[in-house]
């Protein structure tokens, strides 16, 4: 768990690419992603959630940043440093409200050693599979699962 009142804690914003979707909306629905990031060097940090929406960076990754035009305790994304060795997918249910289907699939990832989070605003499971797990057994999975009207998932990094 992050301590927020860290001073070695911080904000780190990765700017994100968006589409438009068949009703006319943007995915994702913001134009930065707010991490947790704590301080290794003076303008390094390393990444202390699994990522949502932003694409090739990863849990633990370190990575370079420069400061916002704003508060002092947020920066921007620049660059991996770097690489943790943990991989990223990102996953939506599909099963109705109230089957345990999804939940128990999350579940057996987390008994398997992954980090997983969530957006309630969007429902998007962000999935952070470890250097100690090979991550096409994790794609192999999420891969059986949407088969199965489980899920819908995509890969964001694999290094």
């Amino acid at each position: 768990m992050i301590n927020e009142q860290n001073p070695s804690n911080i904000k780190l914003g990765v700017r994100l690419e968006s589409f438009k979707m068949d009703d006319g909306t943007n995915w994702p629905p913001y134009e930065i992603e707010w991490l947790w990031a704590e301080l290794v060097t003076d303008t390094q940090y390393r990444i202390k959630n699994v990522p949502l929406f932003a694409f090739d960076v990863a849990l633990n990754d370190v990575v370079s940043t420069r400061p916002e035009n704003g508060p002092k305790s947020r920066r921007l994304f620049e660059a991996v440093m770097v690489r943790s060795g943990f991989s990223t997918f990102r996953a939506v249910a599909r099963t109705v409200a109230g089957d345990p289907t999804a939940e128990q699939f999350f579940d057996s990832l987390a008994d398997m050693g992954c980090t997983l989070e969530g957006d309630g605003a969007t429902g998007v499971r962000a999935i952070g599979s470890p250097p100690s797990l090979d991550p096409r057994v994790i794609e192999a999975l999420l891969q059986e699962a949407q088969h199965d009207g489980i899920l819908t998932f995509e890969t964001a990094f694999i290094p």
